[in-house]
């Protein structure tokens, strides 16, 4: 199974949690610190981390779903 991700920036309060807990997809920036997808279609492993960063978003900025392709 493949996902898309993707970070609500206006949502994106800096906390970091997910580039800690999904360091090969999210990235915190160093000139505004805030969230950005590194790799915007993950599946196996990285599908895994990226569900725990999103549900461990206190912001909830962060969306895992089907692929743009598949959501229509």
């Amino acid at each position: 199974m493949q996902a898309d991700v993707s970070v609500e920036t206006s949502r994106c309060q800096g906390h970091g949690f997910c580039e800690r807990l999904a360091p090969q997809v999210f990235e915190v920036g160093m000139d505004d610190a805030l969230s950005r997808v590194v790799v915007p279609t993950v599946s196996g492993a990285l599908l895994e981390s990226a569900l725990r960063a999103q549900a461990a978003c206190p912001e909830e900025a962060i969306s895992v779903g089907p692929p743009e392709a598949d959501a229509r």
